[in-house]
């Protein structure tokens, strides 16, 4: 298979931190010798992520019957489960979170 054109992007980035971010010249020689064209471009796309580290079960209400009192659902029916939010960024991006 191959994928027309046969282009990489790739960005040679110094973060905030001075933590330089690029492509080796080995990786660049390597993909030049198979045939592909490499284009050095000024910013690609910057990535966040949050983790949810699910420990806990949490007990909520049950909504979902329609009577006169209230009954709290077991820990394993409702599917709900708290725990740690873990944020991160992309370095490109300030090592910042952009919120949560």
């Amino acid at each position: 298979m191959q994928l027309i054109p046969n282009k990489i992007r790739y960005e040679n980035h110094t973060s905030i931190d001075e933590e330089f971010i690029g492509f080796e010249n080995s990786a660049k020689k390597f993909l030049e010798k198979r045939g592909h064209v490499l284009e050095n471009i000024e910013a690609g796309a910057v990535c966040q992520l949050v983790v949810h580290h699910l420990r806990e079960p949490v007990q909520i209400w049950d909504v979902r019957r329609r009577i006169q009192r209230k009954i709290l659902k077991g820990n394993v029916d409702n599917g709900a489960f708290k725990g740690m939010l873990t944020a991160v960024s992309d370095p490109r991006k300030d090592r910042a979170p952009a919120g949560l």
